[in-house]
């Protein structure tokens, strides 16, 4: 209801694909606080399936959540533009690619939080999730300006970039947290 107040006082349809993307994040990271609420992890060590199904299954729901919330974003976007006062742009690939840009990148996050939940548990994870993302974006944010002129980047390549980061990081993080579950002790 508030982001949909800020959308109708801006006009702009981008915070809508933002908001979908960051929902698929918490909604996410939500299923480990309610795994460890349930003390899921304790019943399913009684399950017929390792921790390569576990896991599996958890990215597989994961990766549904944010392929749900990529559709969410579209709709939304291309129902704005048949609006009749439309404020937002027509473009349906302007369109796409504002709602791809910040998925990707939520995917990457994803990537990187799903094994830190696995290691350190939901509360601590979040903290760990948070350092991580925000020390390179106060790095960027400080450093980089002072080093010299800015590279100028398209929302292509930043597009490409992101896709090509979530394909590497997704493989490696199922990988490290299939062995992150398999070494954990589920009675702790």
């Amino acid at each position: 209801v508030v982001f949909l107040a800020i959308f109708l006082s801006s006009g702009s349809g981008e915070i809508l694909s933002m908001v979908a993307v960051i929902m698929s994040l918490m909604l996410s990271l939500t299923l480990f606080a309610y795994d460890t609420q349930s003390k899921w992890d304790c019943y399913a060590t009684v399950l017929p399936v390792g921790p390569k199904e576990l896991v599996g299954a958890r990215y597989i729901v994961v990766g549904m959540i944010w392929t749900a919330s990529i559709i969410i974003a579209l709709i939304f976007r291309i129902g704005l533009t048949l609006l009749p006062n439309a404020t937002v742009g027509t473009d349906f690939a302007e369109i796409v690619m504002e709602s791809l840009l910040p998925a990707l990148a939520i995917a990457v996050v994803l990537a990187i939080a799903l094994p830190l939940m696995y290691k350190f548990g939901v509360e601590k994870g979040r903290i760990f999730l948070f350092i991580v993302c925000i020390i390179p974006s106060i790095f960027i944010q400080t450093f980089l300006p002072r080093m010299g002129s800015m590279p100028e980047i398209s929302l292509n390549t930043l597009m490409i970039i992101l896709a090509v980061a979530g394909v590497l990081a997704v493989p490696i993080s199922l990988w490290l947290s299939v062995r992150i579950y398999g070494n954990k002790d589920q009675f702790a």
